[in-house]
């Protein structure tokens, strides 16, 4: 399974290789549950994850190589060691959430195909976007099927499992 950021250029567009059927399309939404102005969209987007854009950005451990990476050394850009940076966004945090649940769910069935992975994670997403803006499958070309819910999908594939 390939998951693959659906760009950061605010077109209509999304760049290959999330168009590949066996692709996971990521988008980003923001705290508000609200698609980041920055956002490519398209009906590739299978799911968004968190990421920068509107009130509250990503967390996350950052290099300490002087003139590299994102942190200032400030308390309010994530710490004065530097250690950690809270301006982490784009679909380069959101892309790496889904990655990683999807490690999960190949760890609970590793015989899982690109398919059911994306069956599974549109059964397991939490809704979010008005109904208007998605299809009669109930999809969205700004959000996909929804969120990630990492709890659920593991719960989807473990009850495909039993």
């Amino acid at each position: 399974m390939v998951v693959s950021a659906n760009d950061n250029d605010s077109q209509p567009r999304v760049s290959y290789p999330a168009p590949h059927p066996n692709c996971i399309g990521v988008g980003p939404y923001t705290g508000a549950d609200q698609m980041a102005g920055y956002s490519n969209c398209g009906p590739e987007v299978w799911v968004v994850a968190p990421s920068s854009g509107g009130t509250k950005g990503i967390f996350t451990t950052d290099e300490v190589i002087s003139g590299r990476g994102f942190s200032t050394g400030s308390a309010a850009a994530g710490g004065k060691d530097g250690l950690f940076t809270n301006d982490f966004g784009g679909t380069s945090s959101s892309t790496p959430l889904v990655a990683g649940l999807v490690a999960l769910m190949l760890s609970v069935d590793p015989t899982l195909t690109p398919a059911q992975g994306r069956q599974y994670l549109a059964a397991s997403v939490r809704t979010i976007g008005q109904a208007s803006d998605k299809d009669a499958l109930g999809h969205s070309v700004r959000f996909g099927h929804g969120c990630i819910d990492a709890l659920q999908a593991l719960k989807v594939v473990k009850a495909a499992l039993a």
